[in-house]
């Protein structure tokens, strides 16, 4: 890491301390963990250690120096006040969504009656609800964790720039899957009305649908991906070393990406059928026995390429067999609860 010793706080500047002297880098390193050790005024010593800290980073943290001039470790995003300022958004926005949800099912479609309620009816009701829930709340929860344990091989087997590519090239995905997420957000109030309905050719119908705008949308972003690669990672970073470890994951996962959309297409149309283990098995397959394990490999033999090439086989495999089973071995029927 990127360690610099500064001198000792005096009488004037930010909370008192004389200013910092921060060595001055022209390649600007941004990993997913920054650490800042204690800073503290009133010693001879040192004062601050910096790891995979840019230029901005310093100021910032210069800034957040107040008081008795001590800033304990920081760890996370890039700084404290920006994770906590992340969080809350989140908590306010998921908090905003649900409650105007409530009011919409509540009061303007008047789907909910609390009339009659009983423990009886409503403990059936919950169970309702998690013989599907629960299988599609491990099937979020797999995915992060096959992420984690493939970052984790990552992290051992390659540099820090090394590390700080694959994050920043993992989150540029969100920009080629973000219409397949919406698209399986849509398909489960087609397969489960149809599939209720006994609707089977429909059902089957959506799916397949389902799987050519998958396959055109992927497509499609791969080209474009490929072509602004490069423009895209400038804004986020100006590092020359992380941006070539970075390019290469747009050469190879994007045109992949249709069949990582199979999965998880496949897993919401059979939540709404009332069927959450088959989406839990192919999303449990594609991230935990293919995912980590081929990224992990493909780390260990090719460095970072071969982490990219691993995650892209992992694709292709978990998403034409959710395929294949899906359309020529699945049941199409909902499951009565």
């Amino acid at each position: 890491g990127v360690a610099r010793r500064e001198r000792q706080c005096g009488d004037r500047g930010i909370g008192g301390c004389d200013h910092p002297v921060f060595t001055r880098r022209d390649d600007l390193l941004v990993g997913d963990l920054v650490r800042v050790a204690t800073v503290q005024c009133g010693r001879d010593d040192l004062v601050a250690d910096f790891e995979l800290v840019d230029i901005e980073e310093r100021r910032s943290i210069g800034g957040a120096v107040t008081g008795d001039c001590r800033v304990a470790e920081l760890t996370g995003e890039r700084r404290v006040g920006e994770v906590a300022g992340a969080a809350l958004a989140t908590v306010v926005g998921n908090s905003i969504a649900m409650i105007y949800g409530l009011y919409l099912v509540r009061f303007v479609r008047r789907a909910v009656d609390f009339k009659g309620i009983t423990l009886k009816t409503l403990r059936h009701a919950w169970a309702t609800i998690a013989a599907v829930g629960v299988p599609a709340m491990g099937t979020n929860i797999i995915v992060p964790v096959g992420t984690f344990f493939a970052t984790v091989a990552v992290t051992r087997m390659t540099s820090e720039v090394g590390l700080a590519a694959f994050s920043l090239a993992s989150r540029l995905e969100l920009l080629s899957v973000g219409l397949l997420y919406a698209l399986s957000a849509c398909i489960g109030s087609l397969t489960g009305q149809n599939g209720g309905a006994g609707r089977t050719d429909r059902v089957e119908e959506a799916f397949r649908v389902s799987y050519k705008i998958c396959l055109i949308w992927s497509t499609l972003m791969a080209v474009v991906l490929a072509l602004a690669a490069r423009p895209l990672l400038t804004v986020f970073s100006n590092d020359p070393a992380l941006i070539e470890l970075a390019v290469p994951y747009f050469y190879i996962v994007p045109i992949t990406v249709f069949a990582y959309g199979y999965v998880f297409v496949t897993a919401a149309g059979f939540n709404a059928l009332g069927r959450p283990k088959y989406g839990f098995i192919f999303t449990f397959i594609r991230s935990l026995v293919l995912y980590a394990p081929l990224a992990s490999l493909g780390t260990w033999m090719h460095g970072l390429m071969g982490a990219f090439i691993g995650i892209a086989v992992a694709n292709l495999l978990s998403g034409l067999v959710a395929r294949y089973w899906a359309l020529n071995r699945a049941p199409m029927s909902a499951r009565k609860s």
